[in-house]
């Protein structure tokens, strides 16, 4: 497992808010006040002669007791809590919408390949659902595919991004994203870097692809997914 302290947003870490896997208890009367007050009591936070107590060797300790805390808790969660449903995944993250409409969304993918994967990202936060071996006739079919995908996610009122794989790189589709045609053929190049509006560059690409997460943007554990 990756370390959470590579995944989490700096402005999170910084604050230290609490992981949605984390016992709210335990974080209120044990962690919480630990940190409260070794943050308080920095000698670099009250520099002589002030009565600072705490070294950065102590808070770096402290950082690192942090992310293994919420390391064990989310393994715990994942190991022992987790009943295999898809919906106790959306509870753990408060990912407000429910499993089977997210997949009735997607379906317009799901019509076009028997290679689907679903499945949580703990580590992340979010649900991803994966499409392989798609074919289109044209970069337009496709297109109209991705709004209709990206309009139907839109109404569950859940946060969402979504991302096309092709030859040469990857296209980010956001829930803000307004154009979305305009978005893809501005960034559907060849391996050169030239503009084209050849579907081969999805059709035939050895790792090509959709690949669609859900989560909620309070509970996220990654920056972005530009």
């Amino acid at each position: 497992m990756k370390k959470f302290s590579k995944l989490i947003l700096e402005a999170k870490k910084e604050l230290w808010t609490k992981h949605p896997l984390v016992n709210p208890v335990d974080w209120d009367e044990i962690f919480k006040p630990l940190i409260d007050h070794i943050d308080s009591n920095l000698k670099a936070n009250v520099p002589p002669p002030g009565d600072g107590i705490f070294s950065s060797r102590t808070k770096g300790a402290l950082d690192e007791l942090i992310d293994s805390i919420t390391e064990d808790y989310s393994e715990y969660f994942a190991n022992v809590i987790y009943d295999g449903s898809q919906e106790s995944f959306f509870d753990a993250y408060s990912i407000n919408t429910n499993h089977q409409d997210v997949l009735d969304c997607l379906q317009p993918l799901s019509d076009r390949t028997d290679e689907v994967e679903d499945y949580p990202q703990w580590e992340w936060g979010c649900y991803v659902v994966d499409f392989s071996k798609i074919k289109y006739k044209d970069l337009d079919e496709l297109i109209e595919d991705i709004e209709d995908i990206h309009l139907k996610l839109k109404m569950l009122k859940t946060n969402y991004a979504i991302k096309i794989s092709i030859i040469s790189s990857t296209i980010n589709i956001l829930e803000s994203t307004t154009n979305i045609d305009s978005v893809i053929k501005s960034n559907w190049k060849d391996s050169w870097g030239k503009s084209s509006n050849d579907i081969s560059l999805f059709n035939n690409a050895k790792n090509s692809g959709i690949r669609v997460f859900i989560f909620n943007k309070e509970t996220i554990q990654v920056g972005d997914f530009n």
